[in-house]
């Protein structure tokens, strides 16, 4: 903790100096127009083997630790940031460059690398920073960014309203770098450590990924999170027109009026239960604590580690219980086995969709719902890309559940579990999960995979009318 104070403090005092002088701002080093990007991976411009053993290393094991000060401002919806990291080239090439993933309202104001001013590029919502030598396989350096974002008053993932602030995937995070380079996909991240302090006006308080420890002063409250091994740090700012509930280990953040005592209720009390069974029927999560926040979204829900976003409205309806369930799923599959959420976005949506139908609905209700499912994606061919979003994750629920089909339900149950054991903290693909299913079915088609996710029109169903209970019995 006093290291990473102590750095914070020396970024501050580097950053004011940037203020006063030239250091590169967010034009690049030479003259030219920016190259375009390809859609995968971002080269990396050194590819010189390192010196050992060959040109290759053992995978580095290394967990990136953010220390980050947020000023939030929310009169003015403004947020003004500093943001230290330690980065480690787990690659077997030389970097001459590094990569951040940013929001799209964050303006960089500054960077350093190892506490020297460094010139840096923001294209979209790409950050890259240079680098003055080859950062070799192995080897480590700190990186500082001063930033701050003016969030505008749209229901979108970072938005704002007169009563909150939200922000999911809002602190400028690394981007993934792996042996064929920097993977320049959004929302793609490692597993990392985050300790965060927030101030804000004394009217408003925030919540956020893990646990928060408050100091309520007359002039503004400091918030300090302590977030682990998580992919994302989201938070909210509330004021106190905000109440909150709290049933075992999850709490709801909501506001009046119309949401009556029988309801608030319900949503938490299905929301601590669910989380309870994920913790029997997966693995016990590591992170034992849930915040669900109302606020304003262009969706039903979003959910980050530890935290689930809700929209006003969906809050308050009937359909609430089933994604809050979906919602909490993905804090096993998404958040801590975590997957390429732009490559291969069915791999966790789908398993964690597919696990929230099971749970909610009885095996005849749920295998009505999959031919609906089947049926409607097959027509929407007509009018939307099999590719879309959703469509991949409504192929993601139909591939799991024929999966189980094709396996038996007690050897599905050992193969998730044991996908989920091995993988979790890590990036697992396709590839991996297949392996593991052929642990437990070695019979399972070749072309499984590509019959049920990469052949546009899905066929049909194999599966009977009167579906047999999925735990209890083989097929």
């Amino acid at each position: 903790m006093e290291k990473r104070l102590s750095l914070a403090l020396q970024l501050i005092v580097v950053f004011t100096l940037l203020l006063f002088v030239a250091c590169g701002g967010e034009e690049p080093p030479y003259n030219g127009e920016e190259p375009e990007l390809p859609d995968v991976v971002i080269v990396v411009e050194d590819p010189t083997d390192p010196p050992d053993n060959g040109g290759y290393i053992a995978q580095i094991s290394h967990i990136p630790s953010y220390f980050v000060d947020l000023s939030v401002y929310p009169p003015q919806r403004l947020v003004q940031g500093v943001l230290q990291v330690d980065f480690v080239n787990t690659a077997i090439l030389n970097l001459n460059r590094v990569y951040f993933s940013l929001p799209l309202n964050v303006d960089i104001m500054a960077a350093t690398v190892n506490l020297a001013p460094s010139h840096f590029h923001k294209f979209g919502n790409i950050l890259r920073i240079y680098l003055d030598d080859p950062l070799m396989p192995g080897e480590s350096l700190d990186i500082g960014l001063v930033f701050e974002a003016q969030i505008v008053h749209e229901a979108l993932e970072i938005g704002a309203n007169p009563h909150a602030m939200w922000f999911g995937n809002f602190v400028p995070a690394l981007m993934v770098v792996g042996d064929d380079g920097w993977h320049n996909y959004p929302f793609f991240t490692t597993i990392s450590n985050f300790l965060v302090n927030i101030s804000t006006p004394p009217e408003y308080f925030a919540t956020a990924t893990a646990a928060t420890t408050s100091t309520i002063g007359t002039d503004l409250n400091l918030s300090i999170i302590d977030a682990i091994l998580v992919r994302d740090f989201a938070f909210a700012i509330l004021s106190n027109a905000y109440n909150s509930r709290q049933i075992g280990n999850t709490t709801l953040y909501y506001r009046e009026p119309n949401l009556d005592e029988e309801a608030l209720q319900a949503v938490l009390t299905r929301a601590d239960e669910a989380a309870a069974h994920f913790n029997l029927r997966i693995a016990p999560n590591p992170h034992n604590s849930l915040k669900i926040v109302e606020i304003d979204l262009d969706a039903d829900m979003r959910a980050y580690p530890g935290i689930i976003f809700v929209d006003s409205a969906h809050l308050r309806s009937l359909q609430v219980h089933q994604s809050l369930t979906r919602g909490i799923a993905s804090q096993w599959f998404g958040n801590i086995l975590g997957t390429n959420p732009v490559a291969e976005p069915w791999l966790a949506c789908g398993l964690a969709g597919f696990l929230a139908l099971d749970y909610e609905f009885s095996p005849d209700w749920v295998s009505r719902e999959i031919r609906r499912l089947h049926a409607a994606h097959n027509l929407s061919l007509n009018y939307i890309d099999y590719n879309d979003l959703y469509m991949q994750h409504t192929r993601g629920i139909i591939f799991f559940y024929v999966l189980r089909y094709e396996m038996g339900g007690a050897a599905f149950e050992e193969f998730f579990t044991t996908f989920y054991n091995r993988f979790a903290f890590e990036i697992a693909t396709s590839r991996d999960l297949m392996a593991v299913a052929r642990e437990f079915h070695p019979d399972l088609p070749d072309d499984f995979l590509e019959i049920w996710i990469k052949t546009p029109l899905i066929p049909s169903l194999p599966i009977r009318d009167t579906d047999l209970d999925p735990i209890d019995t083989e097929n």
